[in-house]
């Protein structure tokens, strides 16, 4: 329509109410699917990038921007303190730093990667890796390893799909991904079924604390019938 209104065809652009739509379920590897995916890489740089990616929900843009010195071995914890855009170095997403606790594979590949550069995860010539090249990588070992091709950001979907499952709660998954609002985080609640099961066990009867309350319904007089008298005896509350 803007087109339309520069061509002349109409004098201006109507205003359009967007539809409200139910964003989609996050894409993400199960564990057997991530295993195949780590195997089918083609080195060990790139497993490690990988691996380092999907066990700190980190961004491409700070994953790749990560130098030695904002990695610490001996604490295994990782500083997420820079982002790199086309190029430039800025701060992360939402200007905020952001320490997250590095898993033990994670560690071990790290020891194991020894790149003497500034970068951990630098290029041939040194420079940052594009993005493109990493999706290129990622996409090849999918279709080799025979699962679903993913962009590397499913990566970061993954990590947090497999925490919340595994009972993480929707607070620490936010922190560790860097949202600044939990309304990000949310679309991950529904692979928390247990949590949400132990929420609704709170509202179980306590037969110790009415004496009707908590007797299985057929079990309660019909207070509509006639000539029947309901014995109401409820004790108060401690």
């Amino acid at each position: 329509m803007v087109i339309a209104e520069e061509l002349g065809l109409i004098k201006h652009v109507p205003k359009v109410k967007l539809l409200k739509s139910t964003p989609a379920p996050p894409v993400y590897l199960t564990p057997y699917e991530l295993d195949k995916l780590l195997m089918a890489l083609p080195d060990h740089f790139w497993r490690t990038l990988v691996l380092v990616t999907v066990r700190t929900g980190m961004r491409y843009c700070e994953v790749t921007a990560l130098e030695w010195e904002d990695i610490d071995l001996n604490e295994n914890q990782v500083c997420v303190r820079r982002a790199v855009v086309r190029s430039k170095v800025g701060t992360p997403k939402n200007g905020r730093i952001r320490y997250i606790p590095l898993t033990n594979d994670a560690v071990q590949a790290l020891c194991d990667l020894k790149t003497k550069k500034d970068l951990v995860f630098p290029s041939v010539s040194g420079a940052y890796i594009h993005a493109s090249i990493a999706d290129r990588v990622i996409k090849d070992a999918c279709h080799k390893a025979g699962i679903k091709t993913i962009s590397w950001h499913k990566l970061r979907h993954t990590f947090a799909s497999h925490l919340v499952s595994r009972g993480a709660s929707l607070k620490a998954v936010q922190d560790l991904l860097g949202h600044q609002t939990a309304d990000m985080t949310q679309r991950y609640a529904h692979l928390a079924p247990e949590a949400l099961q132990s929420t609704i066990n709170l509202l179980e009867p306590r037969k110790d604390k009415w004496a009707l309350y908590g007797q299985p319904i057929q079990n309660i007089p019909n207070q509509n019938a006639e000539n029947t008298k309901v014995p109401i005896s409820f004790s108060p509350p401690e």
